[in-house]
């Protein structure tokens, strides 16, 4: 038997899975036809190299699928978040198709270029998918460095925009639920126009009720840890950033398991905002830097006076309630 044509025939099916993973992202979630059609030449394209290479794997003399090691498409572990899911199954076709390209070229060198072009037109694809998603803009906001600015008022908010903050949260803890609402509803019309008139993205957030931000098409919301991640998740769909507050390390990794989009860590220090938690310091941080993968931000505390501080223990983003105009004057 020639197991080469097994491994083949192992990988065809791995590709085949994740464009179709894909492509159905693009047609249901995103509804965007010109992009799930691009996705749907790329599997017409591989089928076809298969087809062609059709004769060679009765070779194996076995029926299709069901090979050891083939997965099926899960993440190996934990919750994913929708940006997750883009990534590993863009990178299980890339595995796939440079598996079928070197060893394939052992056969014919020639099929060395459609392998090649379907990667190529993948890289494009996927990030097509990525940006659509809120979470690729979050990531690169993120990774980048921000002050990340928390009001009370849609107009406090405001502010922060036009002053160039491109992720703001609406939080207000004396507000009714009508209330938060209202200034939710002001904040949206203000980020419509800004981004039509600047042709800038703006994440808004809203503290708490994930009930309520379902309403409205604001980028999501920052919980608690009373607030299980799963639960805001089926309110709001993958297509929202979910955020979560975090006292230590241990509670952060447990956040971004379950799926947070982003997590936080706080107060770093003591801050009247939080007069019955204490604060969790700079070790703690930079201990975080260290350990956490996931995008995350510190908070508590931090003013122009700390500022550098928690940056020099390896945060790059902050979020600022009392501090944060002294960044945007």
């Amino acid at each position: 038997m020639n197991r080469d044509f097994s491994l083949f025939d192992a990988q065809f099916a791995r590709a085949r899975e994740g464009l179709r993973v894909l492509d159905e992202l693009a047609r249901f979630l995103f509804r965007d036809r010109a992009l799930y059609e691009g996705l749907r030449t790329l599997r017409h394209r591989l089928a076809a190299i298969e087809f062609a290479l059709g004769d060679a794997l009765t070779v194996a003399g076995r029926e299709r699928g069901g090979e050891p090691g083939v997965d099926s498409g899960a993440l190996a572990t934990g919750t994913a978040t929708i940006w997750q899911v883009i990534r590993s199954n863009a990178g299980r076709v890339t595995e796939a198709l440079r598996v079928l390209q070197d060893v394939g070229a052992l056969y014919n060198p020639g099929i060395i270029h459609y392998f090649q072009d379907i990667r190529y037109e993948l890289y494009f694809l996927e990030k097509e998918l990525l940006e659509r998603t809120p979470q690729y803009h979050l990531r690169r906001l993120l990774a980048q460095g921000v002050v990340y600015p928390i009001g009370a008022s849609a107009t406090e908010l405001a502010w922060f925009i036009g002053r160039g903050a491109r992720i703001v949260q609406l939080r207000n803890k004396e507000a009714s639920r009508e209330q938060l609402f209202s200034e939710a509803k002001t904040l949206l019309v203000f980020i419509q126009e800004f981004e039509k008139r600047s042709k800038e993205k703006v994440l808004w957030i809203l503290n708490d009720y994930p009930e309520l931000a379902a309403r409205l098409p604001m980028a999501g919301v920052h919980i608690g840890q009373d607030y299980p991640v799963d639960k805001a998740r089926r309110i709001l769909g993958s297509l929202r950033i979910i955020g979560r507050s975090n006292q230590s390390i241990d509670q952060m990794k447990a956040s971004a398991a379950a799926g947070a989009d982003y997590v936080s860590l706080g107060p770093v220090f003591s801050t009247p905002h939080k007069p019955d938690r204490p604060a969790v310091g700079l070790p703690t941080v930079a201990r975080a830097a260290k350990e956490i993968v996931a995008p995350w931000v510190a908070i508590g505390g931090i003013n122009k006076n700390n500022f550098f501080a928690v940056y020099e223990a390896g945060c790059r983003s902050m979020a600022l309630v009392r501090g944060a105009k002294e960044f945007f004057s």
